[in-house]
């Protein structure tokens, strides 16, 4: 009789007040299936009570059926209810290496992913792996441009600033920060070309900087700056001229460290522009 009125309560979504009667079955039966054991988690965890659910979850979350694949899954949620982020994130991967469930797996991957990036691990490299994964297992997923979006941050927590970009690229719908990233991230790349003495690259990564210029003006200024130095390590004294004003007479620029800077290089850009102009034949 307690489990007729247990289970009448749970199919019509009354967890709390099925629980007494599933427990009390529970405690009573000679013998009780998974699917049993199920319901009294499932109530417990649709009740709140999120350590018993836990607990219950736990003792189907070994094997390998739907049961024990939607077991580990809640079993996840709930470490995270209890604040239990490792304990959920291999839960969550558990989940995911089942395929009873696509829409579970599905879910479980993502989550895996992002609780990796959160906890910081190796540094950031797990996190990269499982982002990718999960882009290269569901291509089509609605979360696909959330995925990428971590895995931008990822990337730029490793100071990986080629794929980074190379994210964001595949980013469909680019929100006003994924924005604000890839300014930044563009320009950190160009430095980085910069200081690798590939100078032409790095101009064309400081103009892709400039695509979203209008987010950080500081950051803009100095793409004016590096370009600049730039042009000027290839003698095209004339752009970098051009550079060094455009750095120069824009608000702002005299506030910072590489004003004094600026000054010198087009003093001697004109100085060095000169100089070629004398040596040519006339």
């Amino acid at each position: 009789m307690a489990r007729i009125i247990g289970e009448s309560y749970y199919r019509t979504n009354r967890f709390k007040e099925a629980i007494p009667y599933l427990e009390k079955y529970m405690e009573k039966a000679d013998y009780v299936t998974k699917e049993d054991k199920y319901q009294l988690a499932f109530a417990y965890y649709r009740s709140g009570n999120y350590e018993e659910a836990a607990g219950m979850f736990g003792r189907l979350s070994t094997g390998n059926s739907l049961i024990c694949q939607n077991a580990l899954y809640h079993l996840a949620d709930c470490y995270l209810k209890l604040d239990k982020k490792q304990d959920a994130r291999m839960a969550f991967s558990s989940a995911s290496k089942q395929n009873f469930d696509q829409n579970i797996a599905e879910d479980a991957l993502f989550n895996y992913a992002v609780l990796t990036y959160e906890l910081s691990y190796n540094p950031f490299n797990e996190a990269i792996i499982a982002l990718n994964d999960y882009i290269e297992k569901y291509p089509n997923s609605k979360r696909t441009d959330e995925a990428y979006n971590f895995l931008v941050l990822a990337y730029m927590n490793t100071k990986n600033y080629s794929m980074a970009l190379a994210s964001i690229e595949k980013i469909k719908n680019k929100t006003t920060e994924i924005k604000k990233s890839y300014q930044k991230i563009a320009f950190y790349r160009a430095l980085e070309l910069f200081n690798n003495l590939r100078y032409n690259e790095s101009i064309k990564m400081l103009d892709q900087s400039l695509t979203y210029g209008e987010f950080d003006h500081k950051l803009a200024l100095m793409v004016h700056y590096w370009k600049a130095e730039a042009f000027y390590r290839l003698d095209d004294y004339s752009s970098a001229i051009e550079n060094y004003n455009r750095f120069l007479n824009q608000t702002g620029s005299y506030n910072l460290d590489e004003y004094d800077f600026a000054m010198y290089g087009i003093a001697y850009s004109f100085f060095s522009k000169n100089n070629i102009t004398k040596l040519k034949p006339g």
